[in-house]
């Protein structure tokens, strides 16, 4: 794929596959590697700037080769979290994209859309925004800095739902999770969801 092919969604993915390895059994992530639309890419830390007033900012950051790719997020990884992305590649135009700021959503995040129908009375962004939340502060530790994985802990009180990891495996070059959490619906019904995720994509609901 071109530099010129490369579609905001392909921005989107390397995180959030970052996050899905995370999940997983790390004794090293020094050699951790992401596959992407524009190549393998290197795994190089992550960061957390944090401004009083301000949504604190988590920075990843991958190489390439030839290249550089950086994603910024507000507060955690999530499909719904992104805010910019800059790609340098050797020889090329730099690519930045501001997809999310102060609020306003200015590049539509395809790896937020809901897949599935929820019960009556349950907001897509509220149910899987807490499940992206979980995951992140469940993950992103195994990938940072102790100090910085204290912050993750911590975050995990604010997600609406508590989720059960119900599944993980990895079957060649696909990683399959499924979470489960119980919900009250409209009614006030008890219901089960079942999330399925590939990749680090969100991409069935069942209940």
């Amino acid at each position: 794929m071109s530099v010129n092919e490369i579609s905001s969604f392909s921005f989107e993915k390397p995180a959030l596959h970052l996050l899905s390895l995370l999940l997983g059994t790390q004794n090293d992530v020094s050699d951790l590697t992401v596959p992407s639309d524009f190549g393998l890419l290197k795994f190089k830390g992550m960061d957390l700037l944090q401004e009083r007033g301000q949504i604190p900012q988590l920075e990843l950051d991958f190489e390439l080769e030839g290249g550089s790719f950086r994603a910024v997020y507000f507060g955690h990884v999530s499909p719904f979290k992104l805010g910019s992305i800059q790609f340098i590649l050797e020889g090329k135009p730099e690519i930045r994209h501001v997809f999310s700021d102060a609020g306003k959503v200015n590049i539509p995040m395809q790896a937020a859309a809901q897949v599935a129908e929820l019960p009556p009375g349950l907001d897509w962004n509220i149910v899987a925004g807490s499940l992206s939340l979980w995951r992140a502060c469940c993950g992103l530790p195994n990938g940072c800095d102790p100090s910085l994985g204290k912050y993750f802990n911590k975050m995990k009180t604010v997600s609406r739902y508590q989720w059960e990891n119900a599944r993980y495996e990895i079957n060649e070059n696909e990683l399959l999770e499924e979470w489960s959490t119980c919900v009250t619906d409209a009614v006030g019904h008890e219901v089960m969801l079942l999330f399925v995720i590939k990749n680090g994509l969100i991409s069935a609901l069942k209940y």
